[in-house]
């Protein structure tokens, strides 16, 4: 498969967005990225110590978190259809406006969405593609229905910790109450990372296997005292 890549400016230092124009999920990109260094246990970068994959982007807000996480969620559990029936409900009895200085981008549907919306056309760029939706694996569904919330924000304070935390808790309840709270080995990791005004949500399933999704962490374990091996090779701009 082709990929094609586009950084994007996020405003806080040291962060970087980046966009790939391909169809598939982010969560499979960034997973085989990790599986491929479990492997070869060669990290391929000098300077980048993470890389999360964002499913989908909102404003944020409570409010826009959780009609995003809404459809995410569900998506996630293979109950999109239903849950995009109530969606087209709510916007059929109450309009919904976007305030034109928030800076939020709504609508950015490539040619074959332009009749139906996504989760993904809520982007922090205009040039965004749509892309697939990540879905729960096999072993997720029928394991232990177990999450754990964990949220970061940076340059900005509209948002608390705990609002973000409540919004996702309860909108996970609301679709499906068979899911519960573990702090220790969750299923699933929600991540909601705010950058300024644009709050990034990640469903990871293997948030501890790859050490948070830290390159050098992940095959630098404390049994292991051998340092990392760097790729000097690899051209760094």
């Amino acid at each position: 498969m082709h990929y094609s890549f586009y950084a994007t400016k996020s405003g806080v230092s040291n962060c970087l967005f980046i966009l790939h124009y391909a169809r598939s999920c982010p969560n499979a990109l960034v997973n085989s990225i990790f599986e491929h260094m479990l492997q070869t246990r060669v990290v391929e970068s000098r300077h980048v110590l993470r890389v999360l994959p964002v499913a989908a982007t909102c404003h944020a807000s409570a409010a826009e978190l959780a009609r995003c996480f809404r459809i995410l969620w569900s998506a996630f559990l293979g109950q999109e259809k239903s849950v995009n029936t109530k969606e087209q409900n709510r916007k059929e009895s109450k309009d919904e406006t976007v305030n034109s200085d928030s800076n939020f981008v709504d609508a950015c549907e490539g040619p074959e969405d332009e009749k139906k919306k996504t989760i993904s056309s809520n982007c922090v760029h205009s040039a965004c593609p749509p892309v697939e939706l990540p879905h729960a694996r096999p072993n997720t569904l029928h394991g232990p229905k177990t999450f754990l919330v964990a949220f970061k924000a940076r340059n900005y304070d509209r948002l608390s910790r705990d609002t973000a935390i409540e919004t996702v808790v309860s909108t996970v309840r609301e679709i499906d109450a068979s899911w519960r709270i573990c702090p220790t080995t969750p299923s699933v990791t929600v991540f909601v990372n705010v950058l300024r005004n644009v709050a990034c949500i990640s469903l990871l399933e293997d948030f501890d296997r790859f050490r948070k999704y830290n390159l050098a962490e992940l095959i630098s374990p404390v049994s292991n005292t051998s340092a990392p091996l760097v790729n000097t090779s690899t051209k760094v701009e």
